[in-house]
């Protein structure tokens, strides 16, 4: 079995970058890529063009069709080849491949098969090297073409599937988006003229998470031993099972901030806005930078108050809110107001959420087992192709 290095058998560029207010460098002719257009397997539109003096500033060039192009930071399913001719911003790179023996649909799958091996960073300039070099280096099994193309061609009808879950799932969250919408309208203006309350009276309690800790929590996270098998919601997103013998002193603290099914956290560090409802009794605790509210069921739904606090009315708010206090506390919480339309329609939203998400949690099991088969296959493929 013959191999080669990509590097020897492809030429990898960089992306360049454009002063965004430069007026005379936009809305031109040429498609301009970056990582936010990189989906799918192939790309023949951006969502932004470039005039020619454009791509001359950027100090990009026109990749030709067929060019291999990814992220710097690469995820399994951002390996795209283009049908027309683009330029691509500095948050890409690209392999143009030039040989007649190699197909390039391989390449791309062999790509994909590898990217959890090719994960880097492109914030510095030598990282950016860096990168190229890991990529010109790659040792890549090279079948007769013929071989190649069936390879690439099994591949990718593997990967569309993978692909078609993934687009199930965005359709499950456009469709509650647009439920939400239709029963009860933005939070922000509230057309519906819903009353408007304040937290402190649609909940029971409220509560301030742990302040201070959280760089030496996320420090002792990374053991992944198990402690009374409690676990701890940071930012808004469940972390399971975390401690070590110097987690006895953050697990006491952490002990005096128990949550309850129903109970809606609220992450304030970090990107404002992450929330979950606690929705299964699994003795979860608050971790630190969180506050969490126990919803008064009578007159507020924990789904539709996780909503609000997840949008922009609550965003807002709460960066003013947190921004101005040098010490947040259950006071000012209370005092946000929350638009509160009548418990019965929110009961409605809530039957029609747990339907959506029995449906979603079946999609991305089904993904998950998509992704599995998938790199299985490809590991299986270029497995064989090593040892023909």
């Amino acid at each position: 079995m013959k191999f080669v290095k990509l590097g020897d058998v492809a030429r990898i560029v960089c992306g360049g970058e454009l002063d965004p207010s430069r007026s005379s460098c936009w809305n031109g002719t040429i498609p301009w890529v970056t990582a936010k257009d990189i989906c799918g397997a192939r790309i023949n539109d951006s969502l932004e063009r470039i005039t020619e003096f454009g791509l001359k500033e950027s100090a990009s060039n026109l990749l030709p069709v067929g060019s291999i192009i990814m992220p710097a930071s690469m995820a399994p399913q951002n390996v795209v080849i283009n049908d027309v001719p683009v330029a691509i911003g500095k948050d890409l790179k690209a392999v143009i491949v030039d040989s007649s023996d190699i197909d390039r649909n391989y390449i791309q799958q062999f790509l994909l098969s590898k990217t959890s091996h090719l994960e880097y960073s492109s914030k510095k300039e030598t990282e950016i090297e860096h990168a190229t070099e890991i990529l010109a280096d790659i040792d890549i099994p090279l079948p007769p073409l013929g071989e190649q193309r069936r390879i690439a061609q099994i591949l990718d009808k593997a990967h569309t599937i993978c692909k078609k879950r993934r687009a199930t799932i965005k359709l499950a969250d456009d469709f509650l988006n647009i439920i939400f919408s239709d029963m009860f309208g933005d939070p922000v203006t509230n057309p519906k003229k819903w009353p408007k309350c304040p937290l402190k009276l649609l909940a029971e309690r409220i509560q301030v998470g742990p302040v201070g800790t959280l760089p030496q929590f996320e420090e002792l996270m990374k053991d992944e031993v198990s402690v009374k098998n409690q676990e701890y919601i940071i930012n808004g997103e469940l972390h399971c099972n975390y401690s070590t013998t110097d987690m006895k002193e953050k697990h006491a603290q952490l002990i005096n901030y128990p949550l309850q099914t129903g109970d809606v956290v609220v992450g304030w560090k970090g990107e404002m806005g992450r929330c979950t409802v606690v929705t299964k009794d699994k003795n979860y605790l608050c971790g630190p930078e969180n506050v969490f509210m126990r919803p008064d069921t009578l007159v507020i739904e924990a789904v539709y108050l996780a909503r609000v606090l997840s949008g922009d009315l609550a965003k807002a708010s709460f960066v003013r809110m947190f921004q101005g206090a040098q010490n947040l506390n259950e006071i000012l919480v209370g005092n946000f107001y929350v638009p509160t339309p009548p418990i019965n329609l929110q009961k409605q939203y809530l039957q029609i959420h747990n339907k959506m998400a029995s449906i979603k949690e079946k999609l991305v099991n089904e993904l998950v087992q998509s992704n599995f088969l998938f790199k299985r296959l490809a590991a299986s493929a270029f497995r064989v192709s090593e040892a023909a």
